[in-house]
């Protein structure tokens, strides 16, 4: 049972990918998608993503128990430097990010622009709603388009 719970991680991320990648056309030959997953215990992995202009993010959540919300803190910028949002909308306070991702699934973008994006991953009890932030952790992320 052990050896399956370390491979539902990486069958899961393959999955999603091989599903998605039809969906995100892109210009550049050498244009690929990136998986960020997303667990309670190991955050969000990997925290600092580098990627060219032209790539995608998949965001996954492989969080049981809890559903979470990818969100870019400058959401202005981040919002005009990407293109084919997948579970994406700039909010009221300015905030580029998604609405509630539950377990398993995923949300994208595609970086146009160079720059350093900043963002945090909010956990939320499922179907419980935004919980406090002392209750869930918090975790941040970057990506670098070059």
């Amino acid at each position: 049972m052990k050896k399956m719970d370390c491979l539902f991680p990486v069958i899961a991320v393959l999955l999603i990918l091989s599903v998605l990648l039809p969906v995100f056309p892109v210009s550049a030959a050498d244009s690929r998608c990136h998986a960020i997953t997303i667990q309670t215990q190991q955050g969000i992995e990997p925290g600092v993503l580098t990627i060219s202009k032209g790539d995608c993010v998949v965001w996954l959540n492989l969080t049981r128990g809890a559903d979470v919300r990818v969100i870019f803190k400058e959401g202005k910028q981040c919002m005009a430097k990407t293109v084919s949002p997948k579970g994406f909308a700039m909010d009221a306070t300015g905030c580029y990010g998604t609405g509630i991702v539950p377990f398993s699934e995923t949300v994208s973008l595609t970086f146009t622009e160079s720059g350093r994006f900043a963002y945090e991953v909010k956990f939320l009890k499922s179907g419980m709603g935004p919980s406090t932030s002392s209750e869930l952790s918090s975790p941040s992320g970057t990506i670098v388009v070059k």
